[in-house]
């Protein structure tokens, strides 16, 4: 692995739904949910990213190769707050990749 990070951009069709809705600081009933904050944006992006394989790790019980290679494939991270003091990423998986049991 190493230091560099692809970026996509996405335009919303619509674009009056902004806000938290589409970035979620916590769990939501549809989503896994990590925030890494630091002023330095590699840092905040390795932060939620970490979060993320390891709460698949602990509530899923994935190894963590299996969290990190579910992760790269499946994760969706966003931009939260860029400021100059403070960098904020946010990390999502949904839920609905594991089956409910019967």
């Amino acid at each position: 692995v190493n230091i560099k990070k692809g970026i996509h951009c996405m335009i919303p069709k619509n674009v009056k739904t902004t806000g938290t809705a589409l970035r979620p600081l916590v769990d939501t009933a549809r989503l896994h949910v990590c925030v890494g904050k630091d002023a330095d944006l590699n840092k905040a992006m390795d932060a939620a990213s970490m979060g993320m394989i390891k709460l698949l790790q602990e509530k899923r019980q994935l190894s963590r190769l299996d969290a990190y290679g579910l992760a790269s494939a499946a994760m969706d991270c966003r931009l939260v707050d860029v400021s100059a003091a403070s960098k904020a990423i946010h990390c999502a998986m949904p839920k609905n990749l594991w089956l409910a049991s019967k």
